[in-house]
């Protein structure tokens, strides 16, 4: 006769007898009242925001902007927690991710050299695209592709046909998306609003606005690329160019840049918009003029 089985092939379980059953009761009482300590940040105690309730983020472009404005910024809220940098260039990714892991007291932040690399990862809930001008609106379609909302430097695209390719891949996508553009939270610029909308300089006919230009970058001499930097991966979309030196300066090329009407003047047109009450109106014409 054979021996019996159970269906997974196993011998049975010897019969509980009594000594075993107060043997295990004890052992499971004893888990039970042993002390258990769960630090306080855990549980959102002390000030503290709970693991479960933080946004967690990355950035893919830690440049100036990023270091010196953005990230202070951001590691001020304690319901977010910086877990990831992406940048072309190596010696920002080391740069950023000791900034990070000295905010925290730990060596969780990751680098990356690639933006798919970086969207891979899951546990992260949104990106802050800080490159140049030329990545702002691919890479933030690749983020909402990846599911990622996004907070982009202005501005959001190059051309207009970025700009409408953004915002239908984020209705499709149903990812936030957001532009900076800080200056209406800025109480000096309110009050210049309230004052013109108050009408306590009168009726306004004309509005002058005014930024600065930028030098021109004279001439270019191609140069080796420097170590730690991939120069194809900084380029992005644009045509290929050998290295310059100058062309870092990515703000003074037409094809990396918007050039200083986009990067600050908007800051000017878009507050006389807001004093005027025009936010949702076109303009009737354009005319324009540059001198040397």
């Amino acid at each position: 006769m054979q021996e019996a089985h159970t269906p997974d092939n196993t011998r049975h379980q010897p019969a509980w007898t009594r000594r075993r059953f107060l043997k295990h009761a004890a052992g499971a009482a004893a888990v039970l009242v042993a002390p258990s300590i769960v630090p306080a940040a855990a549980l959102g105690r002390n000030g503290n925001v709970a693991p479960a309730e933080r946004l967690a983020f990355g950035v893919i472009g830690y440049g100036n902007r990023f270091r010196r404005v953005l990230l202070p910024w951001f590691l001020g809220f304690k319901e977010v927690q910086f877990l990831a940098i992406c940048d072309c260039w190596e010696e920002r990714r080391a740069a950023g991710k000791r900034a990070v892991d000295a905010h925290y007291g730990n060596g969780d932040c990751r680098t990356y050299a690639r933006i798919p690399d970086i969207l891979a990862r899951e546990d992260i809930d949104g990106l802050i695209i800080a490159t140049g001008d030329r990545m702002h609106a691919v890479a933030s379609i690749m983020a909402a592709k990846a599911g990622k909302d996004v907070y982009s430097e202005q501005p959001h695209s190059l051309t207009v046909e970025e700009g409408q390719a953004l915002v239908r891949t984020t209705a499709r996508c149903n990812t936030v998306f957001q532009c900076g553009h800080q200056r209406r939270s800025v109480d000096t610029y309110r009050f210049q609003k309230d004052v013109v909308r108050k009408g306590l300089i009168g009726n306004v006919h004309t509005v002058y606005m005014k930024t600065w230009l930028t030098a021109p970058a004279g001439p270019l001499k191609d140069a080796p690329v420097p170590p730690g930097l991939d120069w194809d991966e900084w380029l992005g979309p644009t045509p290929y160019h050998r290295f310059n030196p100058r062309r870092l300066a990515w703000n003074n090329f037409y094809d990396t840049g918007a050039g200083p009407m986009c990067n600050m003047g908007c800051h000017y047109t878009d507050l006389a918009q807001w004093a005027l009450d025009r936010d949702h109106t076109g303009p009737i014409h354009l005319y324009g003029h540059g001198t040397l």
